[in-house]
């Protein structure tokens, strides 16, 4: 399968859910089609129906009131329950903000969405996002096809060790506010720029969907930006300090040492059933693993602005 999951939802309603669960399966390693409003005219119908066929599971996002317009033959939600239907996926509805299945069903609705009422479905709500998510991939087809598990890796057990700092003379840092390692690791920093070292770091305008104090976020964030804009006038040919505009899904730490190594440290932003909350690898340049995180580092470098 292409797919491990469509994602169908109302845009009006239904979009923030759609894309919060879209993006933490996609950080899970799960791949996910999300079911944009573009796509849907006539030309389009067609990718819309092989998107479905080529998944595992449909997820289908239930605000309040979200099956009312299901009574319409043209209803695109309609189309797609009943397309899931048809190819005999796994529907996996998400019910929040209200929802109820309706006492008394609108004879045009088809019977194939009445039924859904029966099957198994989880309550959405970004409180308590985690075990959402874990509860939406244990309904999910037992083939549903991973990437890579992170159970391969060997985690970090000290996550204050950066002892290869010492010999850095290049690190490329990408994080959601890169509070703890700036603060932790700036006497290394300036002492690499001293000798000539490059850094460049980069961080979102965008604040966790899910971050528990937006303004604490926001706060770390600007710090940091501040830090690295004065380490700029240390050694400003040699010093980024760039912008997305999407929280990364992955802290990355990129080093590179005198004696050319290259390592790579990896946080999952994640709530994770493996070993740890927010587990931390780190791989060096022989791992087969390096190219596919390094590549993803250059991606972000490539859509982020500099400050």
């Amino acid at each position: 399968m292409k797919y491990d999951a469509f994602i169908s939802y109302r845009r009006e309603n239904g979009f923030l859910m759609a894309q919060v669960i879209h993006d933490r399966l996609e950080e899970k390693g799960l791949r996910c089609f999300l079911d944009l409003e573009e796509l849907r005219s006539g030309q389009f119908d067609e990718k819309i129906y092989v998107a479905i066929q080529e998944a595992h599971s449909f997820i289908l996002i239930l605000p309040k009131n979200a099956l009312n317009r299901c009574s319409n033959g043209d209803d695109w939600v309609r189309k797609e329950i009943l397309a899931a239907v048809k190819y005999n996926k796994t529907i996996i509805p998400v019910m929040y903000d209200g929802f109820k299945w309706p006492r008394k069903w609108d004879e045009r609705i088809p019977p194939e969405i009445r039924r859904l009422e029966n099957t198994n479905g989880v309550s959405g709500t970004q409180e308590y996002l985690s075990a959402m998510i874990d509860k939406i991939i244990s309904y999910m087809p037992d083939e549903i096809n991973i990437p890579f598990s992170i159970e391969k890796f060997t985690f970090i057990e000290n996550q204050n060790d950066y002892s290869c700092l010492k010999n850095a003379t290049e690190i490329i840092f990408c994080a959601r506010t890169g509070k703890r390692f700036l603060n932790g690791h700036i006497n290394f920093i300036r002492e690499m720029l001293n000798n000539g070292g490059k850094f460049t770091f980069i961080t979102s305008e965008e604040s966790d969907l899910i971050c528990d104090d937006q303004d604490e976020h926001r706060y770390d964030r600007e710090n940091s930006i501040r830090i690295v804009q004065s380490l700029k006038k240390m050694a400003n040919d040699r010093v980024k300090c760039m912008l997305l505009n999407k929280a990364p899904n992955l802290s990355l730490v990129y080093i590179k040492t005198k004696s050319n190594e290259k390592y790579l440290e990896i946080k999952f932003n994640f709530q994770t059933r493996y070993k740890s909350k927010n587990p931390i690898i780190r791989i060096n340049s022989n791992d087969p693993y390096f190219s596919v995180f390094y590549e993803e580092l250059i991606g972000i470098i490539q859509n982020a602005e500099a400050i």
